[in-house]
């Protein structure tokens, strides 16, 4: 008879999951960040930094 687990026995089986996304992420490196969106993204967090940048901001989101 094979080695695999009828639907019961899996039911009951101790878990053998192990985490992988360490392994996958050294083999796959991550994608570089676009330029525009690094842009976007400095200029925002500028922005919320100072409480004037923070009124454009807020009435920016309002408006939408």
């Amino acid at each position: 008879m094979h080695d695999a687990l009828l639907p019961v026995q899996a039911a009951t089986a101790p878990a053998n999951h192990r985490d992988v996304r360490a392994s996958v992420a050294a083999v796959i490196p991550p994608r570089p960040v676009p330029f525009g969106k690094q842009l976007f993204w400095w200029l925002i967090l500028r922005l919320a930094g100072y409480a004037a940048g923070r009124r454009v901001l807020t009435a920016v989101l309002q408006r939408r």
